[in-house]
């Protein structure tokens, strides 16, 4: 619990009320403390500045400013969308808290779920992962760009996969000619040969406590 305050306090309160406006002229430092916690709730998910409008009552490049301060001061990272890889053409965007802590201390009804992916997401967060997800809405949570070769990643918050939650990993794996895709979960640890191609099946707690590296 002194734990929760701290961060919430000498962090949260402290860059917003006192760090940020010492760099920025703010007039509305509680919005701006509202739209953090808002984005905070949401850690993981899409948004759309034209929502918060209609919250708080600012225009969209206000709000849009707003954020962009929070991803200053690292609060914040917003994560943008692609549906070719082969393109660097960016649509919507996803907003993560930079720190897994941050999600946890910043909201008292939070989703395990957020959670979950925002704790992979800082685990990543330096090797700028992209979200896949086309119009056909087959999406894929990360994409990592590591020496010219392509690694997918697919989160579930369940211990048991089904042959169906496979599918948009499978789809993009075809797609972009990959032998190899990772699906993080609740589960133990399994690789999967479907047809020629390997997904491997990593619990979040080893990928959590292991050293990334690609070859």
């Amino acid at each position: 619990m002194l734990i929760n305050q701290y961060i919430k306090i000498s962090v949260l309160e402290k860059t917003i009320f006192e760090d940020i406006p010492s760099f920025f002229n703010i007039k509305h430092l509680q919005k701006l403390f509202d739209i953090y916690n808002f984005l905070a709730y949401h850690s993981g998910e899409f948004i759309y500045e034209k929502s918060f409008s209609d919250i708080t009552n600012l225009s969209e490049p206000t709000i849009d400013s707003f954020i962009s301060h929070l991803e200053d001061f690292h609060l914040l990272d917003r994560i943008y969308t692609v549906s070719n890889i082969s393109k660097s053409v960016r649509r919507k965007k996803k907003v993560y808290l930079a720190s897994a802590s941050l999600y946890s201390n910043s909201t008292a009804n939070f989703s395990s779920g957020c959670l979950y992916s925002t704790a992979i997401y800082e685990k990543i967060r330096d090797l700028k992962p992209v979200v896949y997800i086309d119009r056909q809405i087959h999406e894929v949570d990360f994409i990592l760009h590591i020496n010219g070769k392509i690694f997918p990643f697919f989160i579930k918050t369940v211990d048991v996969i089904s042959p169906s939650e496979l599918n948009n990993l499978m789809y993009f794996m075809k797609k972009n000619k990959l032998e190899e895709g990772y699906l993080i979960y609740k589960g133990v640890f399994k690789i999967l040969d479907l047809n020629g191609y390997r997904i491997f099946l990593i619990p979040l707690s080893t990928f959590l406590a292991s050293e990334i590296s690609f070859s």
